[in-house]
């Protein structure tokens, strides 16, 4: 069978009979792809100790029929940080989630690549558990949906392009309304002004200045819901990994 190289990062990993795992990996150069890693689950198996959940690797897979196999693999980059602390693995979960359900087979863009092995990469360098998380995680919500052409408009309003400090957020028209357009959207949420300022920083900021906020936690909050209503209303589904961010603080197992 014909072979070829590529690195990646490793993104889901799902059973397949007695022995084996079907790996979706998200690359640089060819998008998201799957592949069969055969036998990976015994405990004689050369390639299981290099795949891992959120691990950057280099590859060589064999073309199959149905679908293509893991023939050698290397780690490149671990993030050995996600693994040791449950708070970080639960919002790794939930990003590398989102980067699957938002994008289909051989979907290519090496910006989203590099989007997120940068957003893995800040998860687990930060240490502070007062927020930082959820800033991280919605800065890296507002850049996904910016490359894949969702962007929100939050500049001016979606109706009369005006600008306004009163504003709401219209999931079906995909911005914000200013009050006195709010008639073309009444399950409007309501923005304030504060957040519309945070949200456009965090679209075109680096994760490490976006680190260095400090903002008041009400406000992290407001702006994560209206992501999350957001990118819920654009794919009509549930994300399960982020009812594992709050279960994990509800257990008290980490603070939020």
């Amino acid at each position: 069978m014909p072979t070829y190289k590529t690195k990646g990062i490793i993104i889901k990993r799902t059973n397949l009979g007695e022995a084996d795992k079907i790996l979706t990996i998200f690359t640089p150069n060819l998008g998201k792809v799957s592949a069969v890693a055969r036998g990976v689950r015994k405990t004689t198996s050369k390639l299981g100790g290099h795949l891992e959940l959120f691990c950057s690797i280099d590859l060589i897979l064999a073309k199959g029929r149905n679908m293509d196999v893991v023939t050698s693999v290397q780690k490149n980059y671990h993030f050995k940080n996600l693994c040791f602390n449950l708070k970080r693995t639960s919002y790794a979960y939930y990003v590398c989630e989102l980067v699957d359900k938002f994008t289909s087979d051989n979907f290519r863009d090496t910006r989203l690549f590099n989007l997120l092995f940068s957003v893995l990469d800040n998860i687990n360098k930060e240490i502070s558990m007062d927020g930082k998380m959820d800033l991280i995680s919605n800065g890296f919500k507002i850049k996904l949906l910016r490359i894949l052409g969702y962007a929100p408009n939050i500049e001016r309003c979606s109706k009369c392009n005006n600008k306004s400090d009163n504003n709401y957020f219209s999931n079906s028209l995909g911005g914000v309304l200013c009050k006195d357009c709010l008639e073309h959207d009444r399950q409007s949420i309501r923005m304030s002004y504060v957040s519309l300022k945070v949200l456009n920083f965090l679209g075109k900021s680096s994760f490490e200045k976006i680190r260095r906020l400090d903002i008041d936690r009400k406000l992290v909050k407001e702006i994560e819901n209206i992501l999350d209503l957001f990118m819920r209303y654009i794919l009509d589904r549930e994300f399960k990994s982020k009812r594992l961010i709050y279960d994990v603080a509800r257990l008290g197992i980490i603070s939020k």
